[in-house]
Formats: structure tokens, C-alpha cells, sequence
């Protein structure tokens, strides 16, 4: 048996050095599920950007390649119907791109797979984001940490860098666009009102206790900063403007993540 396990590690190393760059790095395809096109279709109609039709027409056709028999789409192969979230953003991305009829047949069966999920409520963080710089839902009150919190010092019970370096700058952007409440709604940009099953808890307490314990820390850590109010949230606003900056790559992606680069995007018009 352990003969047999250690042929297999060997072997799983020697693949990995063949398939080293010469740089040092490894490179593989990422694929997580439909986002990135999704993103990108979103992101191009809320810029107006007429410039890449051609784009845009062969992104919706990967997209609705992908979709399952049941309307759904999925994160993972073997998700067993489909995931709400993907779905979500896949569904909207189509309307959204001007080539898909709301009225067609798999887009009834993607609508009617979202509803049965529990609607736009029940969808991860990440999509309640874009959903909200859409001006599609209200921004959830739990992604609305004040923006000082970029202010504190590492010394802090909580600050930015306890976060790892890929949430960093997903969430920098984020609190820009939350913070200054942005939302970009275009004269193309589809409604989804009847999707929300639920009323958003835009404007009650803190549901969960842990959630309010991050939130009472933070404030209360942001007191102890010496500099007055308006003054201080001017200078985590430009701070977070720098942090963003600063980690933007030769090719213009933030940190080498699309969906990061989409929130700078948003983050910065925010800002305008």
C-alpha cells in the first residue's frame, strides 16, 4: 500500500515540474462556473460599450452552452441541479446583452429554477454585489462596513490585512461602491424586482451575532482614530483609491482577478 501511494505522489511531482514555466510559476485555466462572462457582459452593457458587440455575442453564446436541461446553471460539474447564484448572474448577463429573449423558452426554465431556489435573496455575497451596483437590490447592510476600517492599524482586534491578499482587493473596491451606496442603472439594464421573494434586510439590525461583533469592533477601533470624522473618511476613501491602484497589473486587471477588476471598475465611476 505505501509503495503504492508514495509511486503516486512521485508521480504527481514529477507532473508538476513538467509543467512549470520557466519563470517559476505555473499556469492552469481557471473556469469558476459562468461569473466571468457573466461579468464581463454585465460590466460592458453598464459602460454602454457598444465598441464590443462581437464580444459580447460570443460570450452569450458560451453562456447558454453551458446551461443545463433544467435552466439552471452551475459552479461545479457535479452540483447535482444547478447552483442560484450562477444562475442568477448568467440569467441576468443573457437580458442584459440584448440577444436573449426574456419570453424564450430556456430562460423561462432559468427563471423558474431561481424562484424555486428562493429568489435573489438567497444568492452568495459575491452576486448580492453585483446585483446591488446594478441598482437591482438595496446594498445588504453586512457589506456595508465603514469604509475607516482600511484605516486601522494591523495592531487592531480586526483591520484590512486580516484579510488574505485576493479578499483584500476584491473587498477595497467593494467598500468604496457600498460605502458611497453606488449603483449604475442603464436604460438597457433589466428588472429583476420579481425575483426578490424576500424584503432584503437593507434597513434592520444585524441578523447574526457574529456579524454584529465585527461590526461593533471595527467602530469602536475607528474611535480611537485621532483624525475628526469627515476628515477621516476622506482619507480611507483615498486610501483605498491607492490601495487598488497600486495592485493593478501590466494588463490592467486588479490582483489578476476579472471579478476584482469589475469592482475597481464600478469602485472608481463610484468615485467620479
Amino acid at each position: 500500500m505505501n509503495k503504492r501511494v508514495n509511486s503516486a505522489i512521485e508521480e504527481l511531482i514529477q507532473t508538476l515540474r513538467s509543467e512549470q514555466s520557466n519563470d517559476g510559476s505555473w499556469r492552469y485555466c481557471f473556469e469558476s462556473g459562468p461569473m466571468t462572462d457573466a461579468y464581463t457582459i454585465i460590466l460592458l452593457r453598464s459602460l454602454e460599450n457598444d465598441q464590443e458587440e462581437w464580444l459580447i455575442q460570443q460570450l452569450v453564446k458560451r453562456l447558454l452552452h453551458k446551461q443545463e436541461k433544467n435552466g439552471a446553471w452551475k459552479l461545479y460539474h457535479d452540483e447535482k441541479e444547478g447552483n442560484l447564484s450562477a444562475t442568477v448572474e448568467a440569467y441576468f448577463a443573457l437580458l442584459y446583452s440584448g440577444y436573449v429573449e426574456r419570453q424564450s423558452e430556456n430562460m423561462q426554465l432559468a427563471k423558474a429554477f431561481i424562484l424555486k431556489q428562493g429568489g435573489l435573496t438567497k444568492t452568495s455575497n459575491f452576486t448580492k454585489i453585483i446585483l446591488a451596483l446594478t441598482g437591482q437590490i438595496p446594498w445588504p447592510k453586512h457589506l456595508q462596513l465603514p469604509i475607516e476600517l482600511i484605516l486601522l492599524p494591523r495592531t487592531s482586534p480586526i483591520n484590512f490585512y486580516d484579510l488574505v491578499g485576493y479578499t483584500r482587493v476584491h473587498f477595497a473596491a467593494m467598500l468604496i461602491s457600498s460605502n458611497l451606496n453606488f449603483k449604475l442603472k442603464t436604460s438597457r439594464t433589466p428588472d429583476l424586482s420579481e425575483m426578490v421573494l424576500e424584503r432584503f434586510p437593507n434597513d434592520t439590525p444585524f441578523d447574526s451575532e457574529e456579524t454584529r461583533f465585527i461590526v461593533s469592533t471595527v467602530k469602536d477601533e475607528i474611535k480611537k482614530l485621532l483624525e475628526l470624522p469627515k476628515r477621516l473618511r476622506d482619507s480611507a476613501f483615498k486610501k483605498a483609491e491607492r490601495f487598488i491602484i497600486e495592485r493593478i497589473e501590466p494588463n490592467g486587471l486588479l490582483f489578476s482577478y476579472v471579478s476584482s477588476t469589475i469592482y475597481m471598475v464600478f469602485a472608481f465611476l463610484a468615485l467620479v
